[in-house]
């Protein structure tokens, strides 16, 4: 070999050297958004560009048609189970796509599942599930509604909470106490709206709850959600602001949470949009940083909501214990008009979850097919009214 090529062989080996390194160190900083109720932000799936829903609870990702024909995710001959958010077990094909991108940051033949979950699919979302979120170390910073993304791990501040966590098919899990009963295998689940739900089948948790409601500090709702196996038949919830509870020895005041049966035990991304800051998400150290809010700040709710199902405007969750409430709907009665519009007035379900979610509304004012109009305000959910 003569100088010339020994020359060029050497500087190209120095380059690509530096070019891994440099990427290695690399930190991206990506702008997300909450209005969609997950946490969500750009990235690409064979290099076009797609909306990512950050799931921490999802072993690996899931992708939608839409995915399939606009992004080339292509599907194969297997399939596999998994039980969903609603705890359905079902059964999904697999997808793989080609090259996945966070960032500057690139992963190839990544597989998924491919299933029309209605809100993803309404969304025009892709599932981030936690086998490629764990690859990489996040911080997510809620005040300036900025992520910053990185292989290596972040800096922390002495004031930060920390919560170690151990890894279950790739997915976050912790430790809770609660009213003197430890739950060793609490759920980070960030794909999951809500604050916290927890398990009604411990005594203590039963007789915890028993007072709550004697004290009248229960509010209790019957509610369907969304999963990947489809929208759940309607279930008993009920909310309480739970005075102060213990997360791997840290101590939280004022925690929203439900209580339900047939449910595993998860903390959400209403808790941590709530309760947080900023929190960093250091998976090669296997910890999570909180930098704690001075006053937790959950969100008011509505007692009462609509969805489109078959054409028809039909109520989809119901607060009991508000007697206005309860005394004008009942799950899955049908209604003539939300906030002015009619089944009609919807091109599909997905029209109408667009209009409805994406809308900051200040009330609701529902008709019922009897011609009584019912004019609805937000209210937190641990007020009984």
């Amino acid at each position: 070999m003569n100088r010339p090529l020994i020359f060029c062989f050497f500087s190209l080996l120095i380059l690509n050297i530096f070019s891994c390194f440099g990427q290695e160190n690399s930190v991206y900083e990506i702008p997300f958004s909450t209005e969609k109720k997950l946490l969500v932000f750009k990235g690409k799936l064979n290099g076009v560009e797609t909306d990512f829903a950050f799931d921490t609870g999802a072993a690996e990702g899931i992708a939608t048609t839409k995915d399939e024909h606009r992004n080339g995710v292509s599907r194969t001959n297997s399939s596999q189970q998994i039980i969903d958010g609603n705890g359905k077990l079902t059964r999904l094909q697999t997808v793989f796509t080609k090259e996945l991108s966070i960032g500057g940051f690139t992963f190839e033949n990544v597989r998924a599942s491919i299933n029309d979950m209605q809100y993803l699919y309404c969304m025009n979302l892709y599932l981030l599930g936690a086998d490629i979120i764990r690859k990489l170390n996040w911080e997510f910073d809620f005040e300036k509604m900025v992520l910053k993304v990185s292989k290596n791990s972040f800096a922390v501040t002495e004031n930060m909470t920390v919560i170690p966590v151990i890894y279950e098919y790739n997915t976050p899990r912790t430790k809770l106490t609660l009213d003197g009963v430890v739950f060793k295998d609490v759920l980070i689940d960030i794909g999951f709206t809500g604050s916290m739900t927890i398990p009604i089948t411990d005594k203590k948790i039963q007789n915890f709850l028993e007072i709550k409601r004697q004290l009248g500090q229960v509010s209790s709702q019957l509610a369907s959600s969304f999963a990947a196996a489809g929208m759940s038949k309607p279930s008993l919830t009920e909310t309480v602001m739970i005075d102060s509870l213990s997360i791997d020895n840290h101590l939280f005041k004022e925690i929203e949470a439900d209580f339900k049966a047939n449910t595993d035990f998860k903390i959400g991304l209403g808790f941590f949009t709530a309760t947080c800051d900023k929190v960093i998400i250091n998976n090669s150290q296997k910890k999570y940083y909180l930098q704690l809010k001075n006053k937790s700040t959950f969100k008011s709710k509505f007692p009462v909501s609509v969805l489109l199902v078959d054409g028809k405007l039909r109520v989809s969750y119901v607060t009991l214990s508000d007697n206005v409430i309860n005394n004008n709907f009942t799950i899955n009665e049908e209604v003539k008009s939300i906030n002015g519009k009619r089944a009609s007035d919807f091109v599909d379900e997905c029209h109408f979850l667009n209009w409805f979610y994406l809308t900051k509304w200040e009330k609701l004012i529902i008709q019922k097919t009897n011609g009584e109009t019912v004019e609805v305000l937000r209210s937190l959910n641990s007020n009984q009214k």
